[in-house]
């Protein structure tokens, strides 16, 4: 997920991706004194990364997570998994799949 804004802990402040991107053109040091401080701006527990892309984005942190509450929260399948649900829906008729996927 991307994300347009981070909270900083240590400035007790929100920056927007723009202002990220400003920041990291113009310090040499953004890994060391900015990034360790990025946070998810709703629950303030993940971790975030800047992208240096075109255009610029926030994402959660590798092996982060938010907190269980947080609408920004993405829901991770690894690869097994989602393999395990596939196989177990793939004897199901298609009238059950939509009755499975409506209830």
């Amino acid at each position: 997920m991307k994300f347009d804004y981070a909270y900083l802990e240590n400035k007790k402040s929100e920056l927007s991706v723009f202002q990220i991107a400003l920041i990291y053109r113009n310090i040499p040091l953004f890994r060391a004194e900015y990034e360790p401080y990025m946070v998810c701006p709703i629950c303030k527990e993940a971790k975030l990364t800047y992208v240096n892309d075109q255009p610029a984005y926030l994402r959660t942190a590798q092996k982060q997570s938010h907190a269980e509450d947080c609408p920004l929260a993405q829901l991770y399948l690894s690869t097994n998994r989602a393999k395990t649900i596939t196989v177990s829906y793939t004897h199901l008729t298609l009238p059950t799949k939509l009755e499975v996927q409506i209830s």
